[in-house]
This record gives C-alpha cells, structure tokens and sequence, in this order.
C-alpha cells in the first residue's frame, strides 16, 4: 500500500521516526506517543498540513512529500465507533486515547481514521513502534511547489 506524509526538508530523515506527533500531541494521540500521521492522496496530505501550519503566510515555497510503501498483508485497523466530538476543535481526550492505547501493543500497525477535514477520505496512523516496521519505506520525496494563492488571507 501506498500513503502519503508532508515532510520537512529539516527534518526528512525523521520522517517515519514519529517524534514531531510524540512531542505535540494530536487528535489520535496523546503527548508522549509516537505517531506517524500519514494520508491515502496528496491533496489530503497537503490539506491538513496546511490547515495544521499556524502562519500560513510563511509556508515554505516548496514542501517536501514522503511517498510511503508498506506491505498490502500489514493489517490496518478501523474504528467501529467514533467518540463524540470527535472532528472538533479542539479535540477531545477521547479521541487521543484512542491511538496512544493502540500503539502500545507492537503487534497493532496503523489506524485508518476518517479526516476532520474531509470526512469521506481517511488518514492512515502508522505505529512506529510495530514489530515489523522496518519494513515500511519511503520510496521517493516529491518536491512539489506551493501555490501562492495559498497564502493569501480571503
């Protein structure tokens, strides 16, 4: 399978490593937890890093996306039921207990949760700490620019 991750040109060889998720927190896991917040496309990997980007005037004009393979037989789990309040923000300690208990067992691989943003389209949480992630590759960096209109205030 293939999912998508905006990677920081600063920190690119940290991209799997889920240390930014571990030491932020985030909707699906709780400070302390490593995480690695990855998108089934492009487009939704990019909207949440822009929705996520506290200035988004100072967006660099270029972003780096990982391109991320693992094999098809890695289970992925899903979520049967979602907490209440689950896609508002702030988000509720629900939703961040969620991940950061799953990610304890390093049989359990990833989480495929549906996007705040996008609610039809789905994130993919990959556990770092799963037994079998060496297995997990970036494949390739795509430089993509960004579109300027992206920045403006409307």
């Amino acid at each position: 399978m293939i999912v998508y991750r905006v990677a920081h040109v600063k920190y690119k060889d940290l991209t799997l490593s889920g240390i930014g998720a571990e030491k932020t927190g985030g909707r699906w896991n709780k400070v302390g937890t490593r995480a690695v917040y990855c998108s089934e496309n492009i487009s939704l990997a990019l909207l949440e890093y822009y929705v996520h980007s506290e200035n988004i005037a100072y967006l660099p004009k270029k972003i780096l996306i990982a391109k991320i393979q693992f094999p098809d037989d890695f289970a992925i789990r899903e979520l049967k039921e979602l907490p209440e309040r689950w896609n508002q923000y702030p988000y509720s300690s629900k939703t961040t207990e969620i991940f950061t208990h799953l990610s304890k067992d390093p049989n359990v691989f990833a989480l495929r949760v549906p996007s705040a943003i996008v609610g039809l389209e789905s994130n993919i949480i990959l556990n770092p700490l799963f037994k079998e992630f060496g297995k997990v590759n970036i494949i390739e960096f795509i430089e993509l620019p960004i579109d300027e209109r992206l920045k403006k205030n409307k």
